[in-house]
């Protein structure tokens, strides 16, 4: 089974001629493909909560519904949580791999048909005034209703106003993060200094996942706080001090060496201006690039992926435009 994940440029225009709105024998191909590769059990199509609020956001009802329609004939109710919710996961990996252990499957974790994860987890009630059996009653109730198809169709299918003041405060704060490397003059310089930021917000990761931090002094004994840190510490590598140590290391984190890799990348391309979507797209291309076969996505990001070499790092084919998947599919028949 081969997993494609389509960005939500490629879904419009799959739309327009899936309902016969617009011609084009070349994508009218690739649908059939795809309809085909379904059918077959062949060829999976993933879908995420940024796809969820993209199609929201579309003022013209007809054409958001269609699209929802379309998206939940394709993809059965298969949904992909973002990246952060598994980095956990891979961290432990990590130590689990280091001393022999079994790991988890973070792919078979990632995808799901649980609606949990279109809505990156399932909320639940608490209260000091309800008693404990009716806390599990609402709770119940509650999660049973998110999981039915109306539901979660009607959350694609409600119009959502973007929030413009919101997505300028993240272009804001992401150009104020790369200041430090807009008075270095060169590119060699940039790329190093940000692949030790980067490895600081592992190392951070690492240790907030064990509690080691002083966040957890209050909640975890001192004991086992040491404990944490003498494992942490003998399954870390010696001292990394070239930078091509710091890849190799990074890299043993597939998502968060992706995450990090990408947000350089855009980073230190001076010349373009941080725009409002990036955030949503960086996060919604990483997952897909370690862990599915296939990705159609934006052109700008699918280029600096294939300039950072992900795709040979990680087996996926990415390409800019639905015509170019056409022979990969072809070949799972």
């Amino acid at each position: 089974m081969k997993y494609l994940y389509l960005d939500q440029n490629q879904w419009s225009r799959i739309e327009r001629v899936f309902y016969q709105l617009t011609e084009d024998s070349e994508i009218s191909r690739i649908i059939q493909l795809i309809e085909t590769l379904i059918d077959q059990g062949k060829l999976k199509i993933i879908i995420d909560i940024n796809r969820m609020k993209e199609t929201s956001q579309r003022e013209d009802n007809i054409s958001r519904r269609r699209l929802t329609d379309l998206m939940f004939k394709w993809s059965n109710g298969f949904y992909v949580i973002p990246c952060f919710f598994l980095e956990e996961y891979e961290i432990k990996n990590y130590i689990c791999r280091k001393q022999g252990l079994m790991e988890i499957d973070i792919r078979e974790l990632a995808v799901s048909d649980d609606a949990g994860y279109l809505f990156c987890g399932r909320p639940s009630f608490t209260s000091t005034n309800i008693n404990g059996e009716q806390i599990i009653e609402l709770n119940t109730l509650m999660n049973e209703y998110i999981s039915k198809p109306e539901f979660i169709l009607l959350r694609f299918n409600k119009f959502s106003e973007i929030n413009e003041s919101v997505r300028q405060l993240h272009v804001q704060n992401a150009e104020n993060a790369r200041l430090p490397i807009q008075e270095m003059d060169d590119k060699r310089q940039r790329k190093k200094y940000l692949i030790k930021q980067n490895l600081g917000v592992l190392l951070r990761k690492i240790m907030e996942t064990f509690q080691i931090t002083d966040d957890f002094e209050d909640k975890v004994s001192i004991e086992k706080r040491v404990a944490n840190l003498l494992m942490v510490r003998e399954c870390l590598p010696s001292p990394l001090r070239k930078t091509s140590d710091i890849i190799e290391f990074m890299k043993e984190f597939p998502l968060i060496y992706t995450h990090a890799t990408l947000i350089s990348a855009r980073d230190r391309d001076l010349g373009r201006p941080i725009q409002p979507g990036d955030l949503i797209d960086i996060v919604s291309y990483v997952v897909p690039i370690v862990h599915f076969d296939f990705i159609v996505g934006e052109n700008y990001f699918i280029n600096l992926a294939k300039r950072e070499k992900l795709d040979q790092d990680f087996g996926c084919v990415l390409v800019n435009k639905l015509e170019q998947l056409e022979p990969f599919l072809q070949e799972l028949l």
